[in-house]
């Protein structure tokens, strides 16, 4: 028997399941893939990348496993969630992408950042719980580099205090 409660329940599961789906699109957003396969999915994969070794140590405290690395075209959300948008403007970046534990990535751009005062072409910042994301401005040949420097930024450069760097290759 459908009783009135049902009916409130199937309604509001409907309405959080749309809810959901609505908040995930979020059309001419900017847009990053979460995967591999998801990038090679939406058409923007170039490239993978690897570390040296698994996982990253910057220094005795810092350290950074990679589960994915990839470069891939900046992209942005349309409404179909499954054709991204490609915008001409977007064609002189990429990003540079990576999965992360994390409790890798606590303290981020609070105790520690990843680049040099937020240059925006020489910085990493959280994509989400255990992502990284940066861009670039011209596609690397074999090697991507970050340094990491202790604290958000600073005034006076000779203050920087550089903790380590991220190395990653490319996958052949």
């Amino acid at each position: 028997m459908i009783t009135k409660k049902r009916i409130v329940l199937v309604i509001c599961i409907l309405s959080f399941l749309y809810l959901q789906q609505r908040c995930n699109l979020n059309p001419g957003g900017n847009g990053v893939s979460g995967s591999i396969s998801e990038s090679k999915k939406y058409g923007v994969f170039i490239s993978e990348y690897r570390p040296l070794k698994n996982p990253i140590k910057i220094n005795d405290t810092l350290k950074i496993t990679v589960h994915e690395a990839w470069l891939e075209k900046t992209w942005a959300y349309s409404n179909d969630f499954d054709n991204p948008d490609f915008n001409d403007s977007l064609d002189t970046e990429w990003q540079f992408c990576i999965t992360t534990e994390e409790e890798d990535i606590k303290g981020l751009n609070s105790d520690w950042s990843i680049g040099i005062e937020f240059d925006r072409y020489k910085s990493m910042i959280s994509s989400g719980h255990n992502s990284l994301i940066g861009l670039v401005n011209t596609i690397p040949s074999d090697t991507i580099e970050y340094l990491v420097q202790q604290g958000r930024s600073y005034k006076n450069k000779k203050d920087i205090v550089i903790l380590g760097k991220i190395v990653l290759i490319k996958k052949k």
